[in-house]
């Protein structure tokens, strides 16, 4: 979906863009990029020819509350109810009431609930009405009024084909405040800085607030809260490290080196990168001991925590399968190949083969 509305945002002959630009603000939405969303949502309010702005800022304050940004979502609602044109009024009182909320605002959070419900009948969620009473609880007794039942906050209404004229309106009015919508002079100054804004400074704006809440976070830890955890995880992964040296555990595994070890024989290749440290001479005269072949199969491997033994299965160019004991030493954290051995008592007739020219 998200290709698709991109695809008629390049079509220059395309006049609906801001429809375009709120159907991927959606998609983007259930996919999980809410900023992405937002940033769509945000230039399709802002689109001269969109003639119902306040439905994509409405979008655009929810997608600030899905990324704990409830004082930019308190902006964002505002901007959308300062247009007449916004047939949606109740619903973004209702939200601008959980902005409130959440900010703590108890105040303005109850008279935007009364003023979504009893002004444009809006009913509120069981969310919402617990919300609305909080907020009350909070104020004077003096102001508290009879709660009013009912109401729903916005939903992410879908974009439909036929929902919005294509284009030709003019560019959107002015917020003009009205009853149910005047806001403070300082509130209305922070609308039009909000509009200002550009889309590089609002993703500043929002990982700037992200880092502030880190800060706060870490500054709240008490310093031996942090000790202490960093002890924690230092003797997890101790005890962890010191039971997978137990248990012989390493990187590279036996069974990698003796494979590795084995396929390079195989195919003719040099093989000292899979032993300790001897000489070349010595690791030649080893491998000597296994004749050309056409296969091999690990049969088992024996742990301990500095050595072990791993007993492989060879199939030779001619004649029966031959078995041999290749020793491991840890190295590092890994193994390497310290010897190869026969170990003919594991053949069918218990007898050393005869040599192969």
């Amino acid at each position: 979906a998200v290709r698709a509305y991109d695809a008629a945002l390049e079509d220059p002959e395309y006049l609906g863009q801001h429809r375009a630009l709120r159907g991927k603000a959606g998609a983007l939405y259930e996919m999980g990029r809410i900023e992405d969303a937002a940033m769509a949502y945000r230039q399709a309010a802002l689109d001269g020819d969109n003639p119902d702005p306040g439905k994509a800022l409405n979008n655009l304050g929810m997608c600030f509350m899905a990324m704990d940004r409830p004082t930019d979502a308190v902006e964002a609602y505002r901007a959308a109810l300062g247009f007449d044109s916004y047939t949606g009024r109740g619903r973004a009182l209702a939200n601008l009431g959980m902005a409130y909320h959440v900010i703590e605002r108890h105040g303005d959070a109850v008279k935007a609930f009364e003023k979504a419900t009893e002004l444009h009948s809006h009913q509120l969620t069981d969310v919402a009405r617990v919300a609305y009473a909080t907020s009350r609880s909070h104020l004077a007794p003096d102001t508290e009024r009879e709660v009013v039942e009912g109401w729903t906050t916005g939903e992410m209404t879908r974009v439909s084909a036929g929902d919005e004229s294509a284009g030709g309106a003019p560019p959107p009015p002015e917020p003009s405040p009205s009853a149910d919508t005047s806001l403070p002079q300082s509130e209305d100054d922070g609308v039009e800085n909000f509009f200002a804004l550009t889309d590089a400074e609002m993703l500043e704006r929002d990982r700037e607030a992200r880092r502030a809440e880190r800060r706060l976070r870490r500054a709240d830890r008490h310093p031996l809260t942090v000790v202490a955890a960093v002890l924690l995880v230092v003797s997890i992964v101790g005890g962890a490290g010191v039971a997978l040296f137990m248990w012989g555990v390493g990187y590279p595994t036996q069974q990698m080196t003796v494979s590795g070890m084995m396929q390079a024989r195989s195919a003719g290749d040099p093989v000292a990168q899979h032993w300790v440290a001897v000489p070349t001479a010595d690791i030649d005269k080893e491998m000597a001991k296994i004749p050309p072949m056409t296969g091999f199969v690990i049969e088992s491997v024996e742990r301990s925590p500095r050595t072990s033994v791993a007993i492989v299965t060879v199939t030779p160019e001619s004649g029966a399968p031959l078995s041999y004991r290749v020793s491991l030493a840890r190295e590092g954290v890994g193994w390497k190949v310290t010897g190869v051995d026969n170990h003919w008592n594991s053949t069918e007739s218990g007898d050393p083969p005869q040599e192969t020219p």
